[in-house]
């Protein structure tokens, strides 16, 4: 208000309570030194970023988690989009407030319609809207998979590099802390998973190709693997399934909830009648747990499609794709200033 920066005009005809905004912002950093106290910058800092943004007309705000999911959250993301109307730099070219969501599939549900269960810009599964996809991806391709960009989308995939929330602290659950449980989850989870397969195709080589038939002892390959994968799985999934219950209404999509916790149950049911299945083999019980494990597993891949599986396989062919992005030339010479 001392630099005669507002825009009055617009401030009159599109907002209301600027004056008692006014009033409580000047309560809480009535100066320059008590926002420097506040902050833990330093004065003359503050003074040079108020500047900045007095004299440089586009300003765009990016502001990610740090801001939006703290105990002041709400306060923190008014005060920066009452700076924007104040000065009138919003909804304009190169101007406004602009929240950077930590969470890929948020920002993906948010900005472009990518959830878990849809397409892009909230598109379906008909052949129309496949084929319009694919023909998408087809022609911005930017060009062919090398060797490091298909090692590096495997390696970030691999790790779930992304499921950290962002910042590698983690995403938030039941309430605004920061936790990497799902993280580790959904390692046991896609480990477990990637266990029990390998374990499944040992056994039709064994079968097959050395024409070695079932069951095989315990120290056998397909055993131990199928061992470790159901373990995993069936951790990975009682505690994600645990999360899934815990969590705050407010992180995540509750329409697609039900169909979150069908996917995690048949995870779960299929790595727990894998191991039941192994315990009583040589037992009476035997028929009737194998029919049940079948059954499991033949409800998991039926419904493979339309869960979160088919998420990671989207989410897998970005992180390629992006891979792919960065090791063009840069025609534009973004960012070489």
């Amino acid at each position: 208000t001392d630099t005669h920066t507002l825009d009055y005009g617009y401030i009159e005809a599109h907002t209301k309570g600027f004056a008692d905004a006014l009033v409580r912002a000047r309560e809480i950093a009535p100066t320059a030194k008590a926002t420097a106290l506040a902050t833990g910058l330093s004065e003359a800092d503050v003074r040079r970023f108020f500047e900045l943004f007095r004299q440089t007309p586009k300003v765009v705000t990016c502001f990610s988690q740090g801001v939006n999911q703290s105990a002041q959250g709400t306060d923190k993301v008014n005060a920066i989009i009452n700076c924007h109307l104040a000065t009138r730099r919003i909804g304009r070219e190169g101007m406004g407030p602009f929240s950077l969501t930590g969470q890929p599939n948020a920002m993906g549900g948010r900005e472009v319609g990518g959830l878990a269960n849809q397409l892009a810009a909230h598109m379906n599964f008909s052949p129309g809207e496949v084929d319009r996809v694919a023909r998408f991806w087809r022609e911005v391709s930017p060009g062919a998979a090398t060797g490091p960009a298909v090692a590096e989308a495997t390696h970030d995939a691999l790790r779930l590099k992304y499921l950290d929330g962002g910042h590698g602290k983690g995403c938030n659950n039941e309430d605004d802390a920061f936790t990497l449980q799902r993280r580790r989850c959904h390692h046991l989870t896609f480990y477990g998973f990637m266990l029990c397969f390998a374990s499944t195709c040992v056994a039709t080589l064994y079968h097959y190709l050395l024409g070695r038939e079932a069951p095989y002892p315990v120290a056998s390959i397909p055993v131990l693997l199928g061992l470790a994968g159901g373990i995993g799985l069936v951790l990975g999934t009682a505690g994600l399934g645990r999360l899934n219950l815990r969590r705050a209404p407010e992180q995540g999509d509750a329409a697609q909830r039900p169909m979150d916790r069908g996917f995690i149950a048949l995870l779960f049911l299929t790595g727990s009648t894998g191991l039941l299945l192994l315990a009583l083999r040589d037992t009476g019980a035997m028929g009737l747990v194998l029919a049940l494990h079948l059954g499991c597993v033949m409800a998991l891949f039926l419904t493979l499609p339309y869960g979160k599986f088919a998420h990671g396989i989207y989410r897998s062919a970005a992180l390629l794709k992006w891979a792919i992005e960065k090791r063009q030339p840069n025609k534009l010479q973004l960012g070489s200033d």
